[in-house]
C-alpha cells in the first residue's frame, strides 16, 4: 500500500454518506458523498469543506493530484 495512514474514528455529518473515496496524494484526507446534495472533504477526521453539487452524488474519484474530483450520480431512463 506504499505511504498509507489508518484512522479510526467518528464523525458526526449529521448526514447519510453512501460513498466513501481516499485521497490519491494525501492519506489524511477523504472524500464522502452525501444524501444531501453534497460532497464532504474530511481531514484528519474533521470535515474540512462542505461542496454543494445540486444533485445527490452516488459515486466519486479523484485526479492522481487531487485537483480535480470526478462525480457520478443516479439517472432515471424512461422508454416510451
Amino acid at each position: 500500500l506504499g505511504q498509507s495512514m489508518v484512522s479510526r474514528g467518528e464523525i458526526d455529518t449529521k448526514q447519510y454518506i453512501n460513498t466513501l473515496a481516499a485521497s490519491k496524494s494525501n492519506p489524511e484526507i477523504c472524500y464522502a458523498c452525501c444524501d444531501k446534495k453534497k460532497i464532504l472533504v474530511i481531514e484528519n477526521l474533521k470535515i474540512k469543506k462542505e461542496i454543494d453539487l445540486g444533485f445527490e452524488p452516488t459515486c466519486l474519484e479523484s485526479s492522481n493530484d487531487d485537483k480535480k474530483l470526478f462525480v457520478g450520480t443516479k439517472v432515471t431512463i424512461t422508454q416510451k
